[in-house]
């Protein structure tokens, strides 16, 4: 063999193995993309099952089995369409989780664009509803192209937008509306939504922007902003402030509590790798203990039965023992 032919087997050979190691590279790729299908798939249906089958024989007024039958090729149209439609579906977890939000939102827009106008008729909100869900979710893909999105960033900037929506709902209650006209103070509530959620979103990927935070994490910060505001409103209540006739006092430490809640969290796992397995573990440890201090209080103040009160003894010895196997099993994968 001459030295040119074994030089030409060689580069055949070099070709041969970069073309199956682009394929697995890109094979690979395409998993991961992937991730986001099911959700994708499976919110299409649930449109279709209780927005676009219900809302088309709402606006054509059918009835009995033309309606019936019409929601039926409704909910199996959705259905085969959002199947084939993510058949070479490349988007990932974290675009997806954005436009499945922006659905979520253009959905609640819709159903507020009517309150503007003061419509008494079913078929405008249902029409408008219909409408702006898929503009929700196409401005969400739009917004969302010009980079990579992890899954944790996404997991916060949603319920950003959501905490947003409802800090908007509760602004124009702590300002004190109650003087002007009913339709007036719909506007204004909704109109106030509608901006906090724009502002939540933004305000938090602003605040995250190149942060390493997985979805452990960010439901940990998630699980803070919650604990804050229960907090706040428990620090109300212990001040002996009647809720029923001063329910501002209430609003306000919740508005204020959550935003302290998420910062501690933040903080707090801030040098420590936390999985999702782990993060919802903890949750369920939380909300236990909250549990188990209701029922402490009702059988310390309220009275219980004497095999109640026992129970609740009995089951806190054994949570003692393992709420530390929560905590110290740092580096265990859950």
């Amino acid at each position: 063999m001459s030295r040119g032919q074994f030089e030409a087997y060689r580069n055949q050979i070099v070709v041969i193995d970069q073309a199956t190691r682009d394929r697995r590279q890109k094979e690979a790729a395409t998993e991961v993309q992937k991730e986001g299908r099911f959700r994708m798939a499976t919110d299409a249906f649930l449109y279709g099952s209780w927005l676009y089958g219900p809302g088309a024989t709402i606006l054509f007024e059918m009835e009995g089995n033309r309606a019936a039958g019409v929601q039926l090729l409704t909910v199996g149209g959705s259905f085969v369409a959002a199947l084939s439609a993510t058949r070479d579906y490349r988007l990932g977890y974290g675009r997806s989780n954005l436009i499945r939000w922006g659905n979520y939102a253009g959905t609640l827009y819709g159903l507020g664009i009517p309150v503007f106008f003061h419509s008494g008729s079913q078929k405008a909100y249902v029409g408008s509803a219909m409408l702006c869900t898929p503009l929700g979710g196409l401005l969400a893909y739009r917004l969302s192209s010009h980079r990579h999105f992890d899954k944790g960033e996404t997991d916060l900037i949603s319920t950003g937008g959501l905490v947003g929506g409802l800090y908007g709902l509760i602004i124009p209650f702590l300002i004190d509306i109650d003087d002007l006209e009913e339709p007036t103070q719909d506007r204004i509530h909704v109109a106030s939504a509608m901006l906090g959620v724009p502002a939540g979103i933004l305000a938090t990927t602003r605040l995250i922007r190149h942060k390493p935070i997985n979805r452990g994490r960010a439901h940990l910060i998630t699980l803070g902003g919650i604990v804050g505001g229960y907090y706040g409103a428990s620090i109300v209540r212990l001040a002996g402030v009647d809720g029923d006739r001063h329910p501002r006092p209430y609003v306000w430490s919740v508005a204020l509590g959550l935003p302290v809640g998420t910062y501690f969290a933040y903080r707090l796992t801030d040098r420590e790798e936390y999985t999702l397995g782990r993060s919802r573990l903890i949750s369920v440890g939380a909300y236990a203990g909250a549990l188990l201090g209701l029922l402490a209080y009702c059988c310390a103040w309220r009275g219980c039965p004497p095999g109640l009160l026992a129970h609740c003894r009995c089951a806190r010895l054994p949570s003692a023992g393992r709420a530390p196997l929560l905590v110290d099993h740092r580096r265990t994968a859950i």
